[in-house]
């Protein structure tokens, strides 16, 4: 048994050196004679345990870096190939192969010495033993005499003694202890036993823990037009509770996505020989971004023409971080024009006052006239992962459709459920633009009631999931899925308004048919809409390079005039693929898709769509 120091090794990679037994100079053999002097050559890593460990060495080799640039005699490559030896057991140590053999040889093929590496990785080390040490005891402090800190450090025993996991499990312990009221707790100097007739490692991480704190006030530094007022309401936590170092990263986490700062800083006090229990305050250093915006954007899609979008944004327009989006989204067959207002912490942190007015003139294969809506209603941040709305609505339609004109008044009370994970509100839209991990979720149940030829009343729901599975760890190729579903009742189609119909079709719904076109129609083949909707997008993102990718995809759906589709509902099905030019704020999404069961008469032989962002 012998002890060993646990050090950051060079090239950005950790790991454990010096718990094999020192190396010995490279002794490289030539497997031929070989000439004084090298005009190139070529290297071979040959016994690598697995590729991951493969791409990590050839990730450190400077005889691959620096293969254009062959050094000038046999002497200097020896040289390049011992520092390469010493490289390649640095990353094998990293990854539990603490008894790894390397052997290097020279060959000459023409003009061309080929330097060829075989390891040896011996068998993998395992993790026994984790744990730190305190450097005293705090009576009463629960995270000690429970050790809560130890789970993330148990979760690694017996598992292999990869140098990156462990210092995560380390880190973890320690994110405890500063989360339950030790802000200071710092590392002291690993101590690491090696056992290499066991092939086991113990590892024991000095821990000094600092002061037990309790929280403080917020004091804000850098503020000019928005008010301090507004800052406090936005704090996560309450004087005197105890010291929690999550909250920092949320509350710095809530100015950023705000809009509102153009950096933000958020730390304890610097005052670390406090006694324990005393109030630790925290300084939140912040410099204002410009209030205003402009966005503008454009899109092309065969079946809706040229369109564009122009936005302005005002982020801080009363002084306490309130919104006012103006939009203005049209295309050749739709023009929408909007107004959102959005007061943050109303009434309570975390919840927003939301107002909108918005008004929209169609003329599309289903129907032709104008609608408008306003809403107002609050909304509610509930965790870091979901948010639930809920308000009142007031709608008005005069829409045509096969010439003969109705108008609608609608009252409603929608109610709004959204899940995607740690964004806070103001981060979503920017936040679905390219999603690579993680699921998310978006429904809607709006109950309705009014005059639409005649009195009526009727239920909305819609509901739409999103998962997207990484396969690599660069996330260079994801398998993006998409379902969504609605249904309306209560009411016959006949006393549904044309716009609150369910359609499918276009970039944003079922690829390589027209919009709205998936839909029960009639004998002229106008769009009736339905009251049941069943939609499936499946993507593959292949992203070949930095700046591009490939997507093949399939859509498949339906619309149907009962609320559920079924039997009675005509399953539509387009695929295609897509190229992506991944900019910094996002990817620009070209896609070409064909029907797979097209309508005759109806259905194009292709779409194509050109817009910002990924499809879902």
């Amino acid at each position: 048994m012998r002890r060993y120091g646990l050090e950051v090794a060079c090239a950005a990679l950790i790991c454990l050196p010096g718990v094999a037994e020192a190396a010995a100079p490279a002794q490289v053999k030539a497997a031929a004679p070989v000439a004084a002097t090298v005009t190139r050559y070529r290297t071979d890593i040959e016994g690598a345990p697995g590729k991951d460990v493969l791409n990590l060495m050839k990730a450190t080799s400077q005889l691959l870096a620096l293969k254009d640039k062959p050094p000038a005699t046999i002497a200097a490559l020896r040289r390049r190939i011992a520092d390469d030896e010493q490289r390649f057991r640095e990353v094998l140590e990293s990854q539990g192969y603490y008894d790894a053999k390397l052997e290097s040889s020279l060959s000459a093929e023409g003009d061309e010495i080929q330097v060829k590496v075989a390891v040896t990785p011996g068998e993998r080390f395992m993790v026994t033993g984790l744990e730190l040490r305190l450097d005293r005891d705090v009576p009463g402090a629960d995270v000690l005499s429970d050790k809560s800190y130890d789970i993330p450090l148990k979760e690694l025993l017996s598992k292999p003694a990869r140098a990156d996991d462990v210092i995560r499990a380390e880190n973890d312990a320690i994110a405890v202890l500063r989360d339950h009221g030790f802000p200071f707790a710092r590392r002291g100097d690993r101590e690491t036993d090696v056992n290499h007739e066991a092939h086991e490692i113990r590892v024991v991480l000095p821990v000094k823990l600092g002061p037990r704190a309790v929280f403080g006030e917020a004091l804000f530094a850098g503020l000019d037009k928005v008010q301090e007022g507004h800052m406090k309401r936005s704090v996560p936590w309450t004087p005197g509770t105890l010291f929690n170092f999550t909250r920092l990263e949320e509350l710095r986490r809530t100015f950023v996505d705000s809009g509102l700062f153009a950096s933000v800083k958020v730390t304890p006090a610097d005052t670390p020989d406090i006694p324990d229990g005393a109030p630790l305050d925290v300084d939140v250093v912040l410099a204002e971004s410009a209030p205003r915006s402009i966005t503008i954007g454009g899109n092309y899609a065969r079946d809706q023409g040229f369109g564009g979008t122009l936005g302005w944004t005002h982020r801080n327009l009363l002084g306490g971080g309130e919104k006012l989006d103006l939009t203005l989204d049209a295309t050749q067959i739709e023009q929408t024009a909007g107004a959102t207002f959005d007061k943050p912490n109303f009434l309570r942190r975390n919840q927003s006052l939301k107002l909108s007015l918005g008004a929209k003139h169609s003329d599309t294969d289903a129907f032709q006239g104008w609608s408008g809506t306003s809403t107002a209603g609050l909304e509610r941040k509930l965790g870091t992962d979901w948010i639930v709305g809920g308000g009142v609505s007031i709608d008005i339609s005069d829409l045509t459709q096969n010439g003969i004109s109705n108008q609608s008044y609608l009252a409603g009370l929608p109610v709004t459920v959204v899940r995607t994970p740690g964004i806070a509100t103001r981060s979503i839209a920017t936040y679905f633009i390219d999603q690579t991990e993680g699921w998310r979720l978006t429904a809607s149940a709006t109950p309705y009631i009014g005059a639409y030829k005649g009195r009526t009343a009727f239920l909305r729901t819609e509901a739409e999931g999103d998962y997207y599975l990484p396969l690599d760890e660069r996330q260079w190729t994801v398998l993006a899925a998409r379902l969504k579903a609605g249904t309306i009742v209560g009411s016959g189609i006949g006393h549904i308004p044309v716009d609150k119909r369910f359609y499918a079709g276009g970039g944003g719904s079922l690829r390589g048919f027209g919009y709205q076109l998936v839909s029960p129609m009639d004998g002229d083949g106008t769009p009736l809409g339905g009251r049941g909707l069943l939609e499936s997008s499946l993507e593959m993102r292949f992203r070949v390079m930095d700046s591009i990718g490939v997507v093949p995809f399939i859509d498949a759906g339906g619309v149907s005039p009962s609320p559920v589709p079924g039997k009675d509902t005509r399953f539509a099905i387009g695929a295609g693929i897509g190229v992506r030019y991944y900019t910094g704020v996002g990817p620009l999404r070209v896609d070409f898709a064909m029907p797979v069961n097209p309508r005759p008469g109806i259905d194009k032989g292709f779409q194509f769509y050109l817009s910002f962002g990924q499809a879902f």
